[in-house]
């Protein structure tokens, strides 16, 4: 209700200081936001399979699981350099050490993790940026794996928590691929815009931009997203024109 009428206010004051036929407004979010794991354990007829992985406590089973596995104690004591999920880095000194490929590592890790409860899926980048569909793995999944890789910053491994299951002590948090994380709000308001016009189909946050430079009648160079219809029953086109006339701070470039 607080967020509803900040909005409100600003429309307002959008309306009294350009005209509400001078501008349109976008709505939207980056990422939704995964339910409070006690909440979703405890309300509703069938309550759900949801908790908390205790990062630290995590990391420790694994490395206690690898040293008995490869029967070797590695120095500093941790087969892990860097867990910040949804990946985590493999300690070169580890691997030095231990005398074990990465790859060999990296399998171990992921076969161990997805036995843990609280975990759905776990494997290495290296198989993710190979586009290898494993067991229990789909298309669309690994391709929302891959999407989440930044050369660099991203982990020798990938893993992601079951739903309503986070990390940690937060309240809640986001990261992960399913539909309350992923789905989030899109709304376009104001001059131009058809009235209860639904877009219907998939649509991303990356649509917005070539959707406004369509409408606005500016060319941009390839970007990621594509223009969505707003067209609804009226047309947008004419009613773009009169806005762009309207205002000669938009310039059509």
């Amino acid at each position: 209700m607080h967020c509803d009428r900040i909005l409100a206010d600003f429309i307002k004051y959008l309306d009294t200081t350009i005209g509400p036929d001078s501008y349109t407004i976008v709505i939207t979010s980056d990422h939704g936001v995964s339910p409070i794991p006690e909440f979703a354990k405890n309300v509703g007829t069938m309550p759900l399979d949801a908790g908390r992985i205790d990062e630290n406590s995590f990391v420790q089973s694994i490395n206690t699981y690898l040293n008995n596995t490869f029967k070797k104690l590695i120095v500093p004591s941790s087969w892990i350099s860097v867990f910040e999920p949804p990946s985590l880095f493999i300690n070169d000194s580890a691997i030095y050490i231990s005398g074990i490929s990465k790859t060999e590592i990296a399998d171990s890790i992921a076969a161990f993790m997805v036995r843990q409860n609280g975990i759905s899926h776990a494997t290495s980048t290296d198989n993710l940026n190979a586009g290898m569909i494993l067991p229990g793995w789909d298309k669309d999944l690994v391709q929302k794996f891959r999407n989440d890789i930044f050369p660099g910053r991203t982990g020798d491994i990938m893993f992601m928590v079951k739903p309503y299951w986070i990390w940690g002590s937060k309240a809640a948090t986001h990261g992960t691929p399913y539909d309350y994380d992923t789905h989030v709000p899109l709304i376009f308001y104001g001059a131009g815009i058809p009235k209860n016009t639904v877009i219907k189909g998939s649509t991303d946050p990356a649509d917005i931009f070539p959707t406004l430079c369509k409408i606005l009648g500016i060319s941009y160079d390839y970007i990621h997203g594509n223009p969505l219809d707003l067209t609804g029953k009226t047309s947008k086109d004419q009613q773009y024109q009169d806005l762009i006339l309207k205002n000669p701070r938009i310039k059509n470039k």
